[in-house]
């Protein structure tokens, strides 16, 4: 199996997972009935 040659420093490292950030849903209240709902998603009532 293939393994590292050198160890990642810690600067590397968190230089690529700067990239794995979490994103908040795009989250609406319905008008009618005042409850949380996807946007751009079907929504029955």
């Amino acid at each position: 199996m293939a393994h590292p040659k050198r160890r990642t420093s810690s600067a590397t490292r968190d230089k690529r997972r700067s990239h794995h950030k979490l994103t908040p849903k795009a989250v609406t209240i319905c008008p009618n009935t005042g409850e949380l709902h996807l946007r751009h998603k079907a929504y029955v009532v």
